[in-house]
This record gives structure tokens, sequence and C-alpha cells, in this order.
């Protein structure tokens, strides 16, 4: 939990405020709500303080996460002082997503695929009232740690998942590879 000092530089107090009164109006707390969004606990309470102003991208998940109307969106969007309406027209969102969902289009997103296995060295987990995260870190120098991945799963399929932990890590202690027949008793049997 951050602590707040008296003297430290609030820009954004009033977007902090509203932020959390929204959060509170759905009896949600800040860690259910930072795992919706998927960020950092810390960095949504320097939001709540005032002290940062959320990314473009972050407000707009926010927005959408608390099912805000256009008025309350746009309020928002002022008082973090993204007045450009290019970047963000609570209207054109709203409307689009209420097309889609009345016409039964899916939501679609495209994500560059990498299948290139990401290692880690420190893992955590936090849980959510809709499932659970894993956060995948790397370790660097200066006791800093690099996020590798965060993956966020429903109930069910974390305990699909520790299932299938348990089984590959059985089948890796106790499997030594796979069976070969003895070579001179391969002869044998086709002598015969």
């Amino acid at each position: 939990m951050i602590m707040l000092n008296p003297k430290l530089n609030q820009p954004y107090k009033e977007l902090g405020e509203s932020l959390k009164a929204w959060r509170e109006k759905f009896h949600e707390t800040i860690s259910e709500v930072s795992n919706a969004v998927e960020i950092e606990v810390e960095v949504l309470e320097k939001i709540e303080l005032g002290i940062d102003r959320p990314s473009e991208d972050i407000l707009v998940l926010l927005i959408n996460h608390f099912k805000l109307k256009d008025n309350d969106a746009m309020a928002l969007w002022k008082m973090a002082n993204y007045n450009d309406s290019n970047f963000f027209d609570p209207n054109l969102l709203n409307s689009s997503i209420k097309n889609n969902i009345l016409n039964g289009a899916s939501l679609v997103m495209v994500m560059p695929v990498d299948i290139r296995p990401l290692y880690s060295d420190q893992f955590d987990v936090s849980v959510g009232s809709s499932g659970i995260v894993l956060n995948f870190n790397q370790n660097l120098l200066d006791n800093q740690v690099l996020p590798v991945a965060r993956v966020g799963v429903s109930f069910e399929q974390a305990t699909n998942i520790v299932k299938s932990l348990e089984a590959a890590l059985l089948k890796a202690k106790y499997n030594t590879g796979p069976k070969k027949l003895n070579s001179t008793n391969n002869n044998e049997a086709t002598n015969s």
C-alpha cells in the first residue's frame, strides 16, 4: 500500500478520486480492478491517489470495466486532460460495441504470435473475483524484476493447469524415456 506524503504533488487528484468512487460504488477492491484491467496494484493506487495519470488505453479499459455512460466517460477523459476527440469518442466506442453485441458479432483481438518459450525465474499468482492471473518474471541486476508474461485464467482452467502440471512432473520424475528392446533379444526373436 502506498503511503501518501502530504507534500506529494497530486496533479490528477480529481481523476483519482473519481475512479476510486466508481470502484467503491461497484464494491470492488483495488486488486480486483487492477486484475481486470491487467495493471499492477501499485499503478492503480498511484492513479487513485492522483499522483499518476493513466495512459489513454488504461483509462479506456477502466471506463469499459465500470461500464460508464458517455457523460461520465467524457468527464473522466477531460479530468485526465485527454481533450483530443481523435483519441477517444465514447459515443463511437459504446455504439460500436452495442451494435456488435446486438448483431451477434464476435469481438476479435489480433495479437502477434511468437511460439518461442519464455523462461522465468520468478512466479506469483493474483486472485480476483473472475479468476487467477499468473505472473512470470525475470530477476535482473540491482533487484529489479522484468515481467516476462501475464496470463489470466478462469478458476476452472487453473484447476486443469494444476492437474496437467502434476501429471507432467510425475512423468518427468518417473519416466526414464522410451523403452527400447535389447538388440540381442531382438535378433534372437527374428531368427527363431
